[in-house]
């Protein structure tokens, strides 16, 4: 009976700290500001949707075009594909995406070697749908190119040479 009355106290703290959690400030600001800076990225696809604005100049393009924003919004869009897309445009974005292909159709030997490569690639893949840091930060810079160095690694196979 004890451990049954512990039970439900747990329970009714748990469902208390949840339901008195202010949702809206937590889930939909985080939806609005990402959703404002997605329209800010494709501001600037429009308008240098060929060459890009430049690598590293998406936030201070921001600041530059949006001076009434406060400076903790100013922060770039929180998906890879379209940050490489509003800083190096169409051209640059078509390079990166043919250099990850090749990288993903590199010839392996064994079935093991093949799923890793391609593991880490489609590692790197979702994480950049959900954000930036592999591209704008640099220890991200660091870990994205190690991370598809690693996936362009074949493994020696302990022939003598």
């Amino acid at each position: 009976m004890e451990h049954f009355l512990w039970i439900i106290g747990g329970l009714l703290v748990i469902l208390g700290f949840y339901f008195s959690i202010n949702k809206e400030y937590f889930l939909l600001n985080s939806y609005n500001e990402r959703f404002i800076s997605l329209i800010f990225a494709f501001e600037q696809i429009q308008d240098s949707h060929y060459l890009g604005i430049g690598i590293g100049q998406h936030v201070y393009d921001i600041f530059i075009h949006h001076r009434e924003l406060p400076l903790w919004m100013l922060q770039p869009v929180h998906n890879f594909l379209i940050l490489v897309l509003s800083e190096l445009g169409v051209l640059g974005l078509g390079i990166f995406l043919f250099f990850i292909l090749s990288l993903w159709y590199v010839p392996r030997g064994t079935f093991i070697e093949k799923i890793s490569a391609r593991s880490i690639i489609l590692y790197v893949g979702v994480l950049g749908l959900f954000d930036h840091y592999l591209w704008d930060i640099p220890q991200g810079a660091w870990l994205l190119w190690l991370a598809l160095g690693f996936s362009f690694w074949v493994y020696d196979k302990g022939i003598d040479k």
